[in-house]
């Protein structure tokens, strides 16, 4: 699908308007969309008396736009301070009279527990369970919606007496831990938890202790493990038609490690350039675009927006989205010498614009077609938006 800017310079060549225009059936050329009316609003209006006063207290001078980088910033991260087991976990586990363990896939499966809790001759037995759908269902339904799960792991642990009877232990008698070890417990970008998937088909969270590699958890029975590493949901505001370092992204939402892959969702609205690592938005989008970024052979997904900037200025000259007093729906641009403002239309009220396709309809702004730049309107079938920039 091609999209066409048509350019209307208002104020010596230094403003210019945007407007583009798609069609999912037709191509529209420039000669089939009319430019964007703008109306200055006529003079024999009763100024307000308070009109200055208001159209200078609402006059922000905008943050500077980020500039495009040519190479990725190299970003210091702060080290996550370890946690540590507490002295008496550590002891119990240490003198505990069972103490089975067993590595599967990489990950070593520890069991403790104290005198009395299992028979003489218990021993354990641990499977890797592969299909987990179930499980990550249960689990995901006990997580906040911005909690996303990056890798999950599922063990069938089994208590057996000498006899080779599956038994349960005798929390009575004493207390029983489960301990699994595996580097993305160090992971500072993830956090772990354990849940028991019981035999009712409840996952049931333990509380944990974490130190390094290894995370401890208290627990009365045994069946389904699952040890789930999750993140927070991230996300990053990039404003339209910019450019940002994928590493100033990652600092900004917190996440370090070696970049081995990124995929972007939309890449009609955001691009990546693998040699320079630089994000680019290629499109004003008020839709959400998902680039997910692998770190360290983990996933995480990252909601990128590309925001439309509402008002900008420089030292001659302004823009902004008008007042709507009098119902002007549209452009405000406004002249600056120093602190001074120069108003191009009547008290500042701005400029009434509207959408016209061809010889179609003229689509008007008012209070139920709100004006906003960037904001996509449908006009005679015509996806539509505006934008502004000064030069």
């Amino acid at each position: 699908m091609k999209t066409r800017k048509i350019m209307a310079f208002l104020v010596s060549a230094s403003m210019s308007f945007n407007v583009l225009a798609s069609s999912a059936v037709d191509i529209v050329s420039a000669d089939e969309l009319d430019d964007v009316t703008l109306q200055e609003v006529p003079e024999n209006l009763e100024e307000p008396d308070s009109a200055t006063e208001e159209t200078e207290s609402i006059i922000e001078e905008p943050e500077a736009s980020e500039e495009a980088e040519s190479v990725p910033d190299e970003t210091e991260f702060t080290e996550e301070v370890t946690e540590e087991i507490p002295e008496e976990i550590t002891e119990a586990i240490e003198a505990a009279p069972f103490n089975e363990e067993a590595e599967v896939d990489g990950v070593i499966i520890s069991v403790s527990a104290d005198e009395g809790v299992f028979p003489e001759g218990a021993y354990m037995n641990v499977e890797r369970v592969e299909d987990t759908e179930d499980s990550d269902a249960l689990i995901e339904e006990t997580l906040n919606d911005d909690v996303n799960i990056a890798h999950s792991m599922t063990f069938d642990i089994t208590i057996y007496d000498s006899e080779g009877n599956e038994i349960e232990p005798d929390t009575e008698a004493g207390n029983v831990y489960v301990s699994f070890s595996d580097s993305l417990v160090a992971d500072s970008n993830l956090d772990v938890d354990v849940y028991h998937i019981t035999d009712e088909d409840e996952a049931i969270a333990l509380d944990v202790n974490v130190e390094d590699e290894l995370v401890v958890a208290e627990t009365d029975g045994f069946s389904y493990y699952v040890v789930v590493f999750t993140y927070n949901a991230h996300t990053y505001d990039l404003e339209g038609e910019s450019s940002v370092a994928l590493s100033t992204i990652l600092a900004a939402v917190g996440i370090s490690g070696e970049v081995t892959d990124v995929t972007i969702s939309d890449p009609s609205v955001l691009t990546y350039d693998a040699e320079t690592g630089m994000i680019t938005s290629t499109n004003y989008s008020s839709a959400a675009t998902t680039v997910t970024v692998t770190v360290d052979d983990v996933p995480y997904e990252i909601t990128v927006t590309a925001s439309i900037r509402q008002a900008d200025s420089n030292d001659q000259i302004g823009y902004r989205v008008a007042s709507r007093t009098y119902g002007i729906f549209g452009i405000d641009v406004y002249g600056l010498d120093g602190s001074t403002i120069i108003p191009t239309t009547y008290s500042n009220l701005g400029y009434s614009t509207a959408i016209q396709v061809g010889d179609g309809s003229i689509l008007d702004f008012d209070n139920e077609n709100n004006f906003e730049l960037g904001r996509i309107y449908t006009s005679d079938g015509v996806e539509t938006y505006i934008t502004a920039e000064i030069h």
